[in-house]
């Protein structure tokens, strides 16, 4: 079974200092008794748009996602970081992020779709993961930028 990841920094697990997720999963594959192969192609800086550019040419990324049996997506934080710095500079209500959010999530729905196109084997399986709070958050985050950018980041 080819378990393929797509995505950022966190899908390349560049930060963490560890085996990252698409390998751990390859492996929990392989010790239930499903023999697989893991194909990190995660790119740290990549945003949504970026990826589905990157599935729509000829690429790494696309073959990968070509012959993936696993397909495993992560996406997404990079999309919000312009908000992040509208917020540093002055504020960003609900109608500076909910938009970005909004589109993230419908580029995502289309990466999705154009993978399975791709593959086009109803048995493929894509994974879309879920993200923590990317922004800071905690104590940190207040003593660092004050109660306002906590209530904003959560």
């Amino acid at each position: 079974m080819r378990v393929v990841g797509i995505g950022d920094s966190v899908t390349a697990g560049t930060a963490c200092n560890c085996t990252d997720f698409v390998r751990l999963y390859a492996r929990g594959l392989t010790s239930r008794g499903t023999p697989a192969t893991a194909s990190n192609l995660g790119v740290g800086g990549l945003t949504a748009s970026g990826l589905l550019d990157a599935i729509r040419r000829p690429g790494a990324i696309r073959d990968g996602v070509s012959r993936a049996d696993v397909l495993l997506v992560t996406i997404g934080a990079n999309d919000l970081m312009p908000q992040l710095q509208k917020w540093a500079h002055g504020g960003c209500p609900p109608a500076c992020w909910a938009p970005p959010v909004a589109q993230v999530g419908d580029t995502v729905a289309q990466v999705v779709r154009d993978a399975r196109a791709l593959r086009g084997e109803p048995a493929e399986r894509v994974l879309v993961t879920g993200y923590w709070n990317v922004f800071d958050d905690g104590d940190e985050a207040a003593a660092a930028r004050g109660t306002a950018y906590l209530a904003w980041s959560d």
